[in-house]
């Protein structure tokens, strides 16, 4: 009866000793994660930070090529006539769906802006825009 009571005591003290060490290695694992998650974020405000300023370089070199008010409207997101497709781009960024034609006197590029539905998870087409040679011929709201 003794010997039984001793291994009773014995397993639970593994077993003790078992959590004890299996909630250390947890710690350690959390303490690392969260020092993780410090890092990236420190990171992602250092790059982002860094974008803006980036940003504001570019909008002061397009005011320089082309004027302050097309840069400001670029930095607004806005478009005009004859605007150049790499302004477009700045403007409005990377369009969903580009179609292309060509003829003897043009290339013509439709530029297709979606909104995405993250319930449906589809693309619902909201915004096109009609380059010919490279420059902004007009826009239209499709929603």
């Amino acid at each position: 009866m003794k010997d039984i009571n001793i291994a009773v005591y014995l397993v639970s003290g593994v077993c003790l000793l078992y959590l004890v060490l299996m909630y250390i290695i947890q710690k350690v694992k959390s303490s690392k994660q969260s020092y993780a998650v410090t890092k990236a974020q420190n990171e992602y405000n250092e790059a982002k930070a860094a974008l803006e300023e980036n940003k504001k370089k570019l909008i002061g070199l397009i005011g320089e090529v082309y004027g302050n008010s097309y840069a400001h409207m670029v930095s607004m997101g806005s478009l005009w006539q004859g605007m150049p497709m790499n302004l477009l781009m700045l403007a409005k960024g990377k369009a969903n769906n580009v179609k292309q034609t060509a003829d003897t006197n043009a290339i013509t590029q439709i530029w297709t802006y979606s909104l995405f539905d993250e319930k449906s998870g589809k693309h619902t087409p909201n915004f096109e825009v009609v380059l010919k040679n490279g420059l902004v011929e007009s826009w239209t709201e499709l929603v």
